[in-house]
């Protein structure tokens, strides 16, 4: 998806609420998705995050798969979620933990 003028970022999962007009996406996607690898560093995600939200993503997850993390993005902050599952607004989306880190 296109972050910038000169700038392209590529979500480990997006979601849109409809089909994109081209390959790159020119809008905001409704959930953009990290998920952490051992090799991420926090400055690398966090320039991503900032992007994600600068281009106007409302819903920016971040899953870390070895700790069965959930984190969301929001107002420049990453804030763990510690319930079972994570949701969206309107429209309401919802994963719970067992179903994203399913093996």
């Amino acid at each position: 998806m296109r972050t910038g003028p000169d700038r392209h970022r590529i979500p480990d999962v997006c979601v849109t609420l409809s089909e994109p007009d081209s390959n790159v996406l020119e809008e905001a996607p409704f959930i953009a998705i990290e998920i952490l690898s051992e090799d991420d560093s926090v400055t690398r995600l966090i320039e991503k995050l900032k992007e994600y939200a600068a281009m106007g993503v409302p819903n920016i997850w971040v899953f870390d798969p070895r700790l069965r993390e959930m984190f969301t993005f929001h107002d420049n902050a990453l804030r763990e979620v510690t319930g079972d599952s994570i949701v969206t607004g309107d429209p309401r989306i919802e994963l719970t933990r067992e179903e994203i880190f399913r093996n």
